[in-house]
């Protein structure tokens, strides 16, 4: 018996689904630019990249976003299924990775879980390695691995990299708007 094969026995026989490297190597990403009105203002600006997993669709964000009261800024890194109502096996830890950058070093505080039973992480946006960690992703890709309930290893998935020019235009275009001073 092959060593894949035994694997495979073994957590067959511990009553598991899913196996996170079959899953990781079957992945398929796509990402779009992600634009969030408050009215006729930029809320928030960032990346979405749907990853393909076990036959559901998981959206993991990547934002900058203007506090509600105070307009201060601050980083956020969510993931959810699409749609909301699928529940699939929930993201306990998240983290995405380029050349340098790390969100695991930037969101420091634990996650929580928001009514749609999305994993969120916030941090301040004022950290200097968020915008290498945006450009980045961007330009060169990056690394995601995400831990769900129930599986003893993270499923870790490729973002192909330069992304699109279209995301990186619309992204760079409501950035301008998010960060531009109030008229």
């Amino acid at each position: 018996m092959t060593r894949a094969a035994t694997v495979l026995a073994v957590v067959l026989a511990q009553g598991l689904a899913s196996v996170a490297a079959v899953a990781a190597s079957a992945a398929f990403v796509s990402s779009a630019p992600l634009v969030l009105m408050n009215g006729e203002s930029v809320a928030a600006c960032g990346v979405r990249l749907m990853v393909s997993l076990d036959e559901t669709s998981l959206a993991v964000d990547l934002l900058l976003a203007k506090e509600a009261g105070d307009g201060k800024p601050k980083a956020v890194l969510r993931a959810g299924y699409e749609p909301a109502e699928l529940r699939s096996l929930p993201v306990t830890r998240l983290s995405l990775a380029t050349t340098s950058v790390a969100t695991s070093d930037i969101f420091v505080m634990p996650g929580r879980h928001d009514e749609w039973a999305r994993f969120i992480q916030e941090a301040d946006a004022s950290d200097l390695r968020i915008s290498p960690l945006i450009q980045e992703l961007m330009v060169g890709g990056a690394r995601l691995e995400i831990a769900r309930e129930f599986l003893l290893e993270p499923d870790t998935v490729t973002v192909p990299g330069p992304l699109p020019q279209g995301v990186r235009a619309a992204y760079l275009n409501c950035a301008g708007d998010l960060y531009r001073p109030d008229e």
